[in-house]
């Protein structure tokens, strides 16, 4: 399967074997390997890393609670237009939340009213984050630390950051999405 549509996906012969075991690991739980995956896979190291910065923001003592760990995800890679980004943060939100009628409030955030104070701050900060140059004024940054803790802002921060640099690295390669969310919903 082509993973991109300027680029022809890498042979899996380029890969050494603890990546060709992830992409069995992906299959078994996606279905298919992921497209990035692929192209992060061909340099091993960086994979590695990629993976392990992932799994760190990903993991059960995070102080950001799951579900909005995923909405801002999502939030940041719909705003650097990540298809991919977008289905796999969205399939992430429906595991954690049960249904995606967050997603629905994320064009109107601001105003939303099925999302609470806390949500609401984290995605404006995340969208000041991701516009370029960053638009973080005093009064964002106030809401900010009135509703949360210096971990969490710290946490916040990383996690958008690398959102924003995974999303940035998909879109470049115009990676698609892959139907991860709509396969989760079933």
């Amino acid at each position: 399967m082509k993973s991109s549509s300027w680029l022809p996906s890498p042979p899996e012969k380029r890969y050494p074997f603890w990546v060709c075991w992830v992409f069995r690991k992906q299959q078994k739980t996606f279905g298919e390997v992921l497209h990035p995956a692929r192209w992060w896979g061909l340099r091993p190291f960086r994979y590695l890393l990629f993976m392990l910065f992932w799994r760190d923001f990903d993991r059960k003592r995070s102080p950001l609670e799951p579900p909005l760990r995923a909405l801002v995800q999502v939030l940041v890679a719909q705003r650097n237009g990540c298809a991919f980004c977008t289905d796999l943060n969205a399939l992430h939100l429906l595991q954690r939340e049960g249904d995606l009628h967050k997603l629905e409030e994320l064009s109107h955030y601001a105003e939303a009213n099925g999302l609470s104070e806390r949500e609401k701050t984290a995605l404006a900060y995340a969208e000041g984050i991701t516009t370029t140059p960053v638009a973080v004024d005093q009064a964002l940054q106030e809401r900010v630390k009135g509703l949360f803790s210096t971990e969490e802002i710290a946490e916040l921060t990383g996690l958008v950051a690398f959102q924003n640099m995974s999303a940035k690295f998909n879109t470049a390669l115009d990676l698609p999405s892959q139907g991860l969310c709509e396969r989760g919903s079933r």
